[in-house]
């Protein structure tokens, strides 16, 4: 299992290795190593989006099949290195650039903290199963469709959006679910999507101006963000579009400085395709981000250079997203069609909407201490009574309709030191305008901002504002990250630089230490430390009141001998919780949505038949498990107002003898 795991690491490893023995021969502007680590990242995303649509158009998203690939991949990849004669001249400049020591103390501190902060961060994560709400509704239970059918064509589900909402990151869990036989590496893509966004962010700093100190602090500020400190050791995928996000705001900086070579424009082409592969959000934070890069594109290199960069872009994003969007088309009707009236867009529009929505999702990210939150409270009323908004209007709100934080979990964390920076960065841009000597070189960094606020802005018109939508604004201090670095590290004095990441660190060890669903801490105050309890016990940790029901119905799942169910689930049941306690194992079960009302029901066969039916959360029990050859086995009441969301139907031959 350990070397299967390993697969498609020394993959990668040999893809940067390769790149960077292509760019040690090129004209150095000081971002090289940077720039292999990326373009390497994306060859390898791409490479997993493109074989999992090749498999799974044969039925072979199977342990042997993936361990195949990968071996595949390293026969090829190890012929390459063997005719270029590249792996000794790309590994030396790799060790040259990357494993150099920092150049100052400021760097050596920075590095350990990186060094220790991801260590924690790699335990928390191996040592904690999947346990967000979302994560076991959709994240982690579209996997397993996936692995039980060894496919990733849709199925009927009562939960589409197991089916709709895009899939790279777990197209890349599934590989290695595949590869372990388990969860245990859900959270890598989050944590090394980290490593690559704290690189890219940095090379973005210095390509602006900022020195080495400068470089740091933006690396530095997007590690110790509590949203992302509390994501990184999870299954969720904000951190991936993150990175995907960073890319394209690097090159679009590297083409406001001189032309991009065509492995540029495809770099670009292909993050832009990643990203929206990704997450839903990615889009809406680019479209500043492209408006920019097409404006200095035909400045620089003029339109018919301009139209084929666009070209190559348009073709890369239609070679990744494809096969997603075909099977969406195919069942929703549309590439981004979800079957239903989407919930999560404003019913209006308008300036009246962007300001409402817009200063409470900043009030979402400034929540911290109970005197703060009443006072950003009070002003939002204020605010909106004098315009005669509704602060918490129906048409642009979704969810709960109040202010609600917890600073140890990822759905509602503020982060308010890091936006709080955002802001005095912008402020100190707009002052060094007025500077003439500073003015030429503040321009890009400034328009970056820009581009970040312009992103924001498009999200809130378009999005219902969610009291748990923190981590959608991940890509707005991916932004700033830069330019906090550049304001630190170039315009401000040194000691600023020091104090800054001593706060940064200070802020971030609450988060890091303290994680609510899978905290590091051995504290008994830390309801679910990592160290004293069980992975199994960890798997309820935002779901206890479910622990001894789904315990209970998997035990007898296990001891009857039915191996076949089907299922009858509501549209937000964490059914992850069942698929990860199966016994022995889920590979030995199949389980399938039965009795679907939405537009998954053309994926539905005639022929399935179950020998019992599990009833989890669902409006009411489906017909055919009211009819022969069925019988009603037992149920778990978790509330007296839920009635009976856990249910087991079991045909007669299959009843066990459960001794009390």
């Amino acid at each position: 299992m350990i070397f299967a795991v390993l697969l498609p690491v020394i993959a990668f490893f040999l893809v940067w290795i390769f790149i960077a023995d292509r760019m040690s021969s090129e004209d150095s502007d000081g971002f090289r190593w940077q720039e292999s680590l990326i373009q390497a990242a994306l060859f390898w995303s791409v490479f997993v989006v493109l074989s999992t649509e090749g498999l799974s158009l044969i039925r072979a998203l199977t342990p042997l099949g993936i361990s195949l690939l990968w071996v595949f991949a390293l026969v090829v990849l190890g012929i390459l290195h063997w005719q270029f004669a590249s792996f000794s001249k790309g590994w030396l400049f790799i060790k040259h650039n990357v494993f150099s020591r920092p150049e100052n103390v400021f760097g050596h501190i920075a590095l350990g903290v990186s060094i220790l902060t991801l260590a924690v961060l790699l335990i928390t994560g191996y040592l904690s199963p999947p346990n967000v709400h979302d994560e076991m509704t959709y994240h982690m239970s579209r996997i397993m469709h996936w692995r039980q059918n060894q496919s990733v064509m849709f199925f009927p589900t009562s939960i589409t959006w197991q089916l709709w909402m895009p899939p790279f990151n777990e197209f890349v869990q599934l590989h290695w679910q595949l590869l372990s036989g388990g969860d245990y590496f859900a959270w890598l893509p989050q944590w090394y999507h980290l490593v690559l966004t704290m690189v890219t962010v940095g090379a973005i700093a210095g390509r602006m101006g900022a020195r080495k100190t400068g470089q740091w602090i933006a690396s530095l500020f997007v590690l110790t963000l509590p949203i992302i400190v509390l994501q990184a050791s999870g299954a969720k995928n904000d951190i991936a579009v993150a990175f995907f996000f960073s890319v394209l705001a690097y090159y679009v900086v590297k083409a406001s400085q001189q032309r991009l070579k065509l492995i540029d424009q495809v770099s670009t082409g292909m993050a832009v395709g990643l990203g929206i592969l990704t997450k839903g959000n990615f889009p809406f934070f680019a479209l500043p981000l492209l408006v920019w890069l097409l404006v200095v594109m035909l400045r620089r290199a003029g339109w018919k250079p301009s139209l084929t960069f666009a070209g190559v872009g348009l073709a890369l994003v239609l070679l990744i997203n494809s096969g997603h969007w075909f099977r969406n088309t195919a069942t929703f009707g549309g590439p981004f069609n979800t079957g239903y009236a989407d919930f999560t867009l404003n019913a209006r529009f308008g300036p009246d909407v962007v300001f409402s929505n817009m200063s409470k999702n900043i009030a979402v990210q400034l929540r911290s201490f109970g005197f703060v939150n009443r006072g950003v409270e009070e002003a939002l009323a204020r605010m909106h009574a004098g315009l005669n908004i509704p602060l918490f209007d129906p048409d642009t709100t979704q969810g709960p309709r109040e202010f609600y934080s917890m600073p140890t979990r990822e759905e509602v964390a503020g982060n308010p030191l890091h936006f709080g920076l955002s802001g005095l960065a912008f402020l100190a841009l707009l002052i060094f305008t007025l500077i003439k000597k500073d003015r030429d070189t503040v321009w890009s960094p400034l328009y970056l901002g820009l581009a970040a606020l312009a992103g924001m802005m498009v999200f809130s018109g378009v999005f219902r504002w969610q009291v748990w939508g923190s981590r959608y604004f991940i890509p707005y201090y991916v932004v700033f990250a830069p330019l906090v670095g550049y304001v630190f590290g170039r315009r401000f004095p040194a000691w600023s630089s020091w104090m800054l990441g001593l706060s940064l660190i200070f802020i971030m060890t609450n988060p890091l230490l303290n994680n609510f669903p899978r905290s590091f801490s051995w504290s008994v105050e830390s309801r679910n430390s990592i160290w004293r309890r069980s992975r199994k016990a960890l798997r309820f940790a935002n779901h206890h009141v479910y622990e001894g029901g789904i315990l209970s119905i998997t035990h007898v799942m296990d001891v009857s001998g039915c191996r076949t169910y089907g299922m009858a689930v509501g549209m937000n049941a964490p059914e992850y919780l069942l698929w990860s306690t199966l016994t022995p194992g889920p590979e030995d079960y199949v389980l399938k949505h039965i009795e679907v009302d939405n537009h998954s029901v053309i994926h539905q066969t005639e022929d399935f038949d179950p020998c019992g039916i599990i009833v989890f959360e669902a409006r009411q029990h489906p017909e055919k498990a009211l009819q022969a050859p069925y019988e009603f086995f037992d149920h778990w009441q978790f509330d007296p107002d839920w009635g009976h969301p856990l249910a087991l139907y079991l045909q007669p031959a299959f009843f066990p003898e459960i001794s009390e």
